[in-house]
C-alpha cells in the first residue's frame, strides 16, 4: 500500500516521514508539527495508529514520523542520551522549516522514554523546546522482563551486564548464548543498553510503578510549564502490570508533575477502554477514541488553552516549605530557607495557601488564573510579600516614610485598638490580623 507524504532529510543520516494531509486540510510549510517517535525495534509505518491521526488531524497540524539511530534494531547498541541528541535535530529543522509554529512530541513505548530524556534528562535546557509532549503506553521495559524471565534468569542477565560494564566493556555486544533477552530481539545488544533497560534505577527506567514519589519528583518533576503534557494508556496493555490501578498510577504522576509547576491536560489524557500497547488490531471505534484524544491536546496546545483542571495550591506551598528545611541539602538561598521556616513556624503553610475559589471575597474582580496556577516558589514569594508586608506595617513607627506607610501605620493603630478593646470585655480574637490577610492578593502581584 503507497503512503503519500513527504520525506524530510533533518541531518546526514536522518529522515523524517511527513504524513500527506487531507484535502480538506491541506496545509503548506507554515504547519505545526506532530513528530511521532516509536519504541524498540519501531521504524516507519510500523505502528498503524499514526496514519489515523494523520487522516484526522485539525486544519494546520501534520504529523510526521522519525528515525533515529535507536529504530527497527538499532536501539539495542545505542541510549537515550543519543535518541534526544537526534530528536533535538529534528525539532530543530522543523522550527526552522516553519518558523514560529509549534511543535509537540509524541513518543510510543520506548518513545516515550525518550521524550522524558529530551525534557529533562542531562542538558534538556540546551535543546529546542518543545510546545507539548504525549506519552503513549509508557511502561517499564524492567517490569516487563521481570513477569517474562524467572527470577534467577533475571538476576544473571542483569548481573552479566553489570560486569561487562565494571570492565570497560559497556558498549560492546553480549552473546546470546544463555541470555533469553539477546534471544528474543534477534540482534546485538550492547551491555549498557541491555542493564539501562533491566535494571532498577538504569537511565530507561522512567516508569516503574515501584518507584518512589521522590524518584518521580527527579523526573516527572522537572516538567517545565511551557511544556504541558499528556498521558495516553491502553486499559489493556500487557506490558503494565496487572495488579496496577492504571488509573491512579496516572493520576500519581500527574500530581508530582503539577507539584512541581507542570500542566497536564485531563481533559485528552487517561486509559483508553479496550486498548492495547499499540493498538494494532484493537476495534477502530478504540483508535479513533485514541485519535480523538491526540487532537484534541493539539487544539489545546494551539490554542493556548491547555491548563490544569485543578490547582493544589496547598501541596505545592507545603512542598516549597518542606524543601527549603535548613537541615536538608536545598538549592534555596539562606534568606528564601529563612523565610520558609518563619511561616512554617506560624502555621501558615497549610492554613493561609491561596484560596481555591477564582474569587476574593475583599476584591470585586476575579483573581486571574496565571496567579492560581503558580508553580510553589512563586506561591510562596506571593505569600511573603503579603505577610512581610503586613508585618512592616505594624512595626513601623508612626509619622514615618511616605503617606503610604502612615496609612499603614494608622491601619495598624486601629487594629491594635479593636484586639485591645476586644480583650477587656472578655472577647479573645488573637488570630485577627491572619484572617484579615487570608485572600488578599495584591493587584500588582496578579497584573
Amino acid at each position: 500500500m503507497a503512503h503519500p507524504g513527504v520525506m524530510h532529510k533533518y541531518s546526514t543520516r536522518h529522515v523524517a516521514f511527513e504524513h500527506a494531509s487531507p484535502p480538506a486540510t491541506s496545509t503548506t510549510d507554515a504547519s505545526n508539527t506532530l513528530l511521532w517517535v516509536g519504541g524498540l525495534s519501531d521504524g516507519l509505518l510500523t505502528v498503524p495508529y499514526p496514519t489515523s491521526i494523520a487522516a484526522a488531524l485539525p486544519s494546520g497540524w501534520v504529523v510526521a514520523e522519525v528515525l533515529i539511530s535507536s529504530s527497527y534494531k538499532g536501539w539495542g547498541t545505542s541510549s537515550l542520551a543519543r535518541d534526544a541528541r537526534e530528536i533535538g535535530a529534528c525539532v530543530k529543522y522543523f522550527k526552522d522549516l516553519r518558523p514560529g509554529k509549534k511543535v509537540v512530541l509524541m513518543g510510543h513505548s520506548t518513545g516515550c522514554q525518550d521524550a522524558m530524556e529530551y525534557v529533562v534528562g542531562k542538558d534538556a535546557d540546551k535543546r529546542p523546546g518543545l510546545d507539548g509532549v504525549i506519552l503513549q503506553g509508557g511502561v517499564s521495559d524492567r517490569q516487563a522482563w521481570e513477569d517474562m524471565l524467572t527470577k534467577g534468569e533475571y538476576d544473571e542477565v542483569v548481573a552479566k551486564a553489570k560486569e561487562m560494564i565494571d570492565q570497560g566493556k559497556g558498549k560492546e555486544a553480549m552473546a546470546s548464548e544463555g541470555n533469553p533477552v539477546v534471544k528474543e530481539f534477534g540482534g546485538p545488544i550492547s551491555a549498557y543498553r541491555l542493564h539501562s533497560l533491566l535494571a532498577k534505577g538504569g537511565d530507561d527506567d522512567y516508569f516503574s510503578t515501584d518507584l518512589s514519589d521522590e524518584d518521580f519528583a527527579k523526573t516527572f518533576g522537572k516538567f517545565p510549564r511551557a511544556t504541558p503534557v499528556c498521558f495516553l494508556l491502553g486499559s489493556d496493555d500487557p506490558y503494565v502490570p496487572a495488579t496496577v490501578d492504571k488509573v491512579a498510577l496516572l493520576q500519581r504522576w500527574t500530581k508530582i508533575i503539577r507539584e512541581g509547576g507542570g500542566l497536564v491536560d485531563d481533559d485528552d489524557g487517561g486509559v483508553i477502554p479496550g486498548a492495547h500497547h499499540n493498538l494494532d488490531g484493537d476495534p477502530e471505534e478504540v483508535v479513533q477514541d485514541l485519535v480523538r484524544r491526540v487532537c484534541g491536546f493539539l487544539k489545546a496546545v494551539e490554542n493556548n488553552t491547555t491548563t490544569t483542571t485543578h490547582v493544589p495550591s496547598y501541596p505545592n506551598i507545603h512542598l516549597f516549605l518542606s524543601q527549603c528545611d535548613h537541615s536538608q541539602p536545598t538549592p534555596f538561598s539562606p534568606r528564601t530557607r529563612a523565610h520558609a521556616r518563619h511561616f512554617k513556624h506560624r502555621k501558615l503553610s497549610l492554613e493561609h495557601s491561596l484560596p481555591e475559589t477564582r474569587t476574593v471575597p475583599s476584591r470585586t474582580r476575579p483573581i486571574k488564573q496565571s496567579a492560581l496556577d503558580m508553580p510553589p516558589q512563586a506561591q510562596f514569594a506571593l505569600w511573603k510579600h503579603i505577610f512581610t508586608k503586613r508585618d512592616s506595617r505594624q512595626t513601623r513607627p508612626a509619622g514615618s516614610g511616605s503617606r503610604t506607610r502612615r496609612i499603614g501605620c494608622r491601619e495598624a493603630q486601629r487594629r491594635q485598638s479593636y484586639n485591645d478593646e476586644s480583650s477587656s470585655s472578655g472577647r479573645m480574637d488573637l488570630n485577627v490580623s491572619a484572617n484579615q490577610t487570608q485572600g488578599q492578593v495584591p493587584a500588582r502581584m496578579l497584573d
